[in-house]
């Protein structure tokens, strides 16, 4: 029979192994500097205007307490070294100080991080 006290100890237990695993992705396992991937997709019917079309992907660049504004202009030259058609920035792109809710806390981070990624509106091919 499951009784309150073993309930209790199962949900501290799986909550500590839930939390555990995080810290070890967040530590270990996450990339601690930017890390440059080429990929080459070939898809069946692109219109010719498309073909060798470039896509640079910036993602998770998680700007605020973490990643300062020099990190963020260092990715942004990085994926300039792909001469990209299009640039896009996907993932989270702000993060909130430790211990700290997310809300105006992590959004006070957006517009300097904005004003990091126009840099590359200024380059040409």
């Amino acid at each position: 029979m499951l009784t309150r006290r073993k309930l209790f100890r199962r949900v501290l237990i799986g909550g500590s192994v839930v939390a555990a695993a995080g810290a070890i992705d967040g530590f270990f396992l996450e990339p601690k500097d930017i890390v440059l991937e080429r990929v080459d997709i070939t898809v069946a019917r692109l219109p010719e205007e498309f073909h060798n079309f470039r896509i640079a992907q910036i993602s998770d660049i998680h700007f605020g307490p973490y990643m300062s504004k020099s990190g963020v202009e260092r990715a942004m030259r990085l994926a300039q070294t792909f001469n990209p058609d299009l640039v896009i920035q996907t993932g989270d792109f702000t993060s909130h100080p430790f211990r700290k809710p997310n809300g105006v806390e992590g959004a006070r981070f957006a517009e300097p991080c904005a004003d990091a990624l126009v840099t590359m509106r200024n380059y040409r091919r």
